[in-house]
């Protein structure tokens, strides 16, 4: 893939590609899921990047990570698509 080709159907933002999840008080917000380091449950679902920045989300867990597989796999398709 070239430099200014991006792979199909993925929710593009500030920065690259990017997820979707909800704060404890309801508001979407998009994440750049190749920042996201660690997630884990303190009850409250914390999402920890790269940048040491955290965010509490009403996403459990397994969601958050639901979501970045399924991330991979559109970037994956997209590849494999584009070599055809």
């Amino acid at each position: 893939m070239g430099p200014n080709i991006r792979p199909h159907n993925l929710n593009l933002g500030v920065g690259g590609l990017m997820i979707k999840l909800v704060r404890l008080n309801g508001e979407e917000i998009t994440v750049n899921a190749d920042l996201i380091e660690t997630v884990k449950s303190t009850p409250d679902t914390i999402v920890e990047l790269t940048t040491h920045k955290r965010i509490l989300v009403e996403d459990s867990v397994d969601d958050v990570i639901d979501k970045v597989i399924d991330y991979k796999r559109k970037i994956f398709n997209s590849l494999m698509l584009d070599e055809e």
